[in-house]
């Protein structure tokens, strides 16, 4: 059959009835209605999850939000705290450095330092021992060159066996003369 033809069979079946549906045909947009509402149907429940959804996630960043903030805020008390107690321990440490220097007067000043207590502890140990070591020295020093106290007794001249020249000279030396 020829195109024509085929169209020709169609306006009779429309002629015949009369402009009017076959039940076949009303059958089938009757199905095709129904999934088409079927379809409307699921479209509205997904975008009303969707909505709701859509609803809780902003409920949730709105939560987080304002946690951040108050995380925010938390933080900078946190940091203006830590920045008062860095001060705090910055003047305990110069009067623990102070009172350290005024309780060993014998260790120099210079070498007591640090920027924690620990430290500062550990250079007044290490200055104990240098005092000890320069001490033990400054004594061994003192040991070796000591002089008797007083001075040596203080005997005659012996003459014995001096030329006369020898006797001049040697009285001479101990009255401070030439």
């Amino acid at each position: 059959m020829s195109e024509k033809q085929d169209n020709e069979d169609e306006n009779e079946t429309v002629i015949e009835n009369n402009g009017a549906m076959t039940s076949e045909e009303r059958e089938e947009l009757r199905v095709q209605l129904q999934e088409e509402r079927d379809a409307h149907t699921e479209t509205k429940n997904a975008l009303a999850l969707k909505d709701e959804r859509i609803g809780l996630l902003e409920a949730d960043i709105q939560m987080r939000d304002e946690q951040i903030q108050a995380i925010r805020e938390e933080s900078e008390k946190n940091a203006a705290l830590v920045m008062e107690l860095n001060k705090r321990q910055e003047i305990d440490l110069a009067r623990y450095r102070e009172a350290l220097i005024i309780a060993h007067p014998d260790i120099p000043a210079s070498l007591i330092h640090g920027d924690s207590f620990e430290l500062l502890s550990d250079a007044v140990e290490k200055g104990k021992e240098l005092v000890k070591v320069v001490k033990e020295r400054i004594t061994a020093e003192a040991e070796a060159s000591m002089i008797p106290a007083g001075s040596p007794a203080r005997e005659g001249l012996s003459l014995e066996g001096m030329s006369s020249r020898e006797k001049i000279n040697a009285g001479i030396k101990q009255t401070g003369g030439k």
